[in-house]
């Protein structure tokens, strides 16, 4: 170690002049000779002293500094080229001096000596209390700098719900229906004076798998960041899209109140360990949860299947803040289908090849959400993945943990779940894993041993929900789940079980009690199901109470459902009913992504009450929060991209053909707003606040005598 250190003192010697002359380097020889000279009484030039007593007052000042901090010493003077690991230790080694100016403290300790409460030193809480959190500076300077002093909850706070209506005329003065409401005009309606916020690239991922801003436009390379070697995907530009929310709180008329039974939110927001100040583990409102993935349209043309590189798709949990801004060092990005099934079992990559092309994912479609697993607890404990493969649905209990520095085991975690956690050794693995501060786990047996040709072979059946995808967890007004099978014309829902007192092995898992399925062999080609407390509400009209654009079978996609299922569900007051409304979507033959809300009765059988006309979402804008720190928004929109505008049946709209609107969430600590998050082209991910009073207007088609949402 000596000899490194003189190694690296000597080459800093040999490139650091100072007034023409170098540095003396350090030898043996050198060291006999100035011990020489020193005895003999040799003079040094006098000019060689003002350096070096320069530098001494420098260190003396340095040092005073340390230890007599100035009052306006906080985290934001930390430089920005610093890493945010590297923010919290020095945060968490000054805890006494960076929660308040010196002055305050001092005050503090002169006003407790008045009172005879002098005391000698701080408490735990009193350093708790005095020290501010190190992540709020630096994400709301982040947030700041990227949005000119925006937030999206400022802006949500100004959401103007009467804007737009001289532009739709099809609603205001058309009484006889005889003009229909173009899909784009509606989007524009329900986005117009909305907060929109663009989600950041994960930091995470290292920038080799990111596409820069510098190069968004070259199409060349950003086929070959999807094509390049090797085979197994692992050098693949990653991106992320279809962002879906867990709200940690919930809107009450007595304020906020956790969501989560208090154990499970305190493993979340890092409350659990003393690392975390109360301030920060405060900061955490929403969990996000993304698809990251090779398997992108950012370019032209890229929808074709891969023939040569495997795909890979990870899905990326997040914490947010109450702005919708991702929480520093708080975040994980898991290949599913590495953990599920290429580590363990023998996959038959040869039928993929020849099928195929390359491998494509078995876990695509992901979301995150939280329920309540024991009957005598009335707050959801625990979190379950639900995610669908290349022809049908599974859902798995999983545990989330936020820590403060990355780790292998699962001490202190007292949950319904005893495996081990994703191994921390695994971040170096591109196929596994990225990330830092959360940690995860789930079931021991997930897997069947053995030669598997598709995930449907995989995962044990108890697993299972039911084929296709694009399925909705519903909450009633008496506590009961169900599970929402299709949401228009005819509405199926059954009840579904996630109370256990453990999740330990796959046969923990019964979510339909007393149901039966049957899947025979390819040559029968019978699958029959039976499932007991099964309801279905049919809405033959499937029509909205305005003229909108009209679907005709021959005009959706082929082998396309009408109205599949996309995000579910938000509570709103509609014509003063308490009703759920959910978003739907159809998928035209032109490939154009189609939205509507869809609204309900919050009981069994869950009647439809009203559906509005087809919709648009919208993609970036250069006002969005978040817009120039996405490398998508030096993109020039190419009219063969995903990104490019929207035709159906010949007519062109003024919005992205694909969009996919993957999150419905009522905003906390906001009752009149509802947070839309959704995928744009395949390619990034997008977050609008709009007022419940619009989505009223949609599903209605009334701009008079509205209710008030509360």
């Amino acid at each position: 170690m000596n000899n490194n250190i003189r190694e690296r003192k000597n080459a800093m010697n040999s490139q650091s002049p100072r007034q023409g002359h170098s540095l003396p380097r350090t030898t043996e020889d050198d060291k006999l000779k100035r011990s020489s000279r020193a005895r003999s009484g040799g003079q040094r030039k006098t000019y060689f002293m003002v350096p070096l007593l320069t530098m001494m007052l420098v260190v003396l000042i340095f040092a005073g500094l340390e230890f007599f901090p100035r009052p306006t010493t906080s985290t934001s003077s930390l430089t920005q080229s610093q890493s945010q690991h590297e923010m919290a230790q020095t945060t968490r080694s000054k805890k006494k001096i960076l929660g308040k100016p010196a002055s305050d403290i001092d005050s503090n300790a002169n006003n407790a000596n008045a009172n005879g409460n002098a005391k000698i030193g701080l408490s735990q809480h009193e350093k708790k209390v005095l020290r501010k959190p190190a992540s709020a500076d630096i994400n709301s300077s982040n947030a700041n700098a990227n949005a000119n002093g925006k937030t999206i909850r400022k802006l949500s706070e100004n959401v103007d719900f009467h804007s737009n209506y001289d532009k739709i005329h099809c609603l205001v003065q058309n009484k006889d229906k005889s003009e229909i409401c173009r899909p784009d005009i509606l989007g524009e309606f329900l986005e117009e004076g909305a907060a929109a916020l663009i989600h950041a690239p994960l930091k995470s991922i290292p920038l080799k798998r990111r596409i820069p801003g510098s190069l968004a436009n070259n199409d060349t390379y950003i086929q070959e960041q999807r094509d390049i070697s090797p085979s197994n995907g692992t050098a693949t530009a990653l991106v992320e899209y279809n962002p879906s929310l867990v709200a940690l709180y919930e809107n009450t008329e007595k304020g906020i109140v956790p969501a989560l039974e208090t154990e499970l939110l305190d493993y979340i927001t890092g409350r659990y360990i003393d690392d975390f100040l109360d301030e920060e583990a405060d900061r955490v409102m929403y969990i996000r949860t993304q698809r990251s993935t090779n398997h992108h349209a950012c370019g032209v043309n890229m929808r074709k299947i891969h023939k040569t590189i495997a795909e890979q798709c990870f899905v990326a949990i997040s914490l947010l803040d109450k702005d919708l801004q991702a929480i520093p060092d708080a975040e994980l990005v898991v290949n599913m289908d590495w953990y599920i099934i290429n580590r363990h079992v023998r996959f038959d990559h040869q039928r993929y090849r020849s099928d195929y092309g390359a491998y494509n994912c078995q876990i695509n479609d992901v979301a995150l959400i939280a329920q309540r697993s024991t009957k005598t607890n009335s707050k959801k404990d625990q979190l379950f993945l639900l995610f669908s493969g290349e022809s049908q649905s599974q859902m798995i209990p999983i545990d989330l943990r936020r820590t403060l520095h990355s780790a292998d085991n699962g001490d202190g975690w007292n949950t319904k779940i005893k495996n081990a956690p994703l191994p921390a050794s695994d971040l170096a693995n591109e196929k596994a894993l990225y990330g830092e501060g959360l940690q995860m786990r789930f079931l021991d047996n997930l897997i069947r041993s053995g030669k598997v040709k598709t995930i449907n072979k995989v995962l044990h059946q108890e697993a299972f929900l039911d084929w296709r995808k694009n399925y909705h967890i519903l909450e009633a007004t008496d506590g009961s789940t169900w599970f929402e099978i299709s949401p228009l014309r005819d509405h199926e829902t059954r009840p579904i079980n996630f109370f256990h007192h453990k999740f330990e092995t796959s046969a923990d898992l019964n979510y339909f009690p007393n149901s039966t399925i049957y899947v025979a062999s390819k040559r029968s080609g019978v699958k029959r199901r039976t499932y007991e407390g099964q309801t279905t509400h049919s809405w033959y009209r499937s029509e909205p109470r305005y003229s909108s654009l009209s679907l005709k079978n021959e005009d959706i996609q082929r082998g396309g459902i009408k109205f599949r299922g996309t995000a579910c569900c938000a509570d709103i007051n509609f014509n003063g009913e308490q009703v759920k409304v959910g978003l739907t979507h159809t998928v035209t033959k032109e490939r154009a992504y189609l939205h509507a809300f869809y609204a309900f009765q919050p009981f069994p059988p869950f009647k439809i009450v009203a559906l509005s006309g087809y919709f648009c979402l919208g993609g970036m804008k250069s006002e969005d929060i978040g817009y120039d720190d996405h490398w998508m928004s030096q993109r020039v929109i190419d009219v063969e991209s995903e990104l490019a505008q929207m035709i159906v049946k010949g007519e062109t709209y003024n919005c992205p053909k694909v969009t996919f609107a993957s999150g419905i969430n009522e905003m906390i600590d906001s009752r009149s707003n509802i947070i839309i998050s959704y995928g744009v082209g395949d390619c990034y991910s997008r977050s609008i606040v709009v007022s419940k009073k619009k989505i009223e207007i949609l599903l209605s088609g009334k701009m008079d005598k509205m209710s008030t949402q509360k």
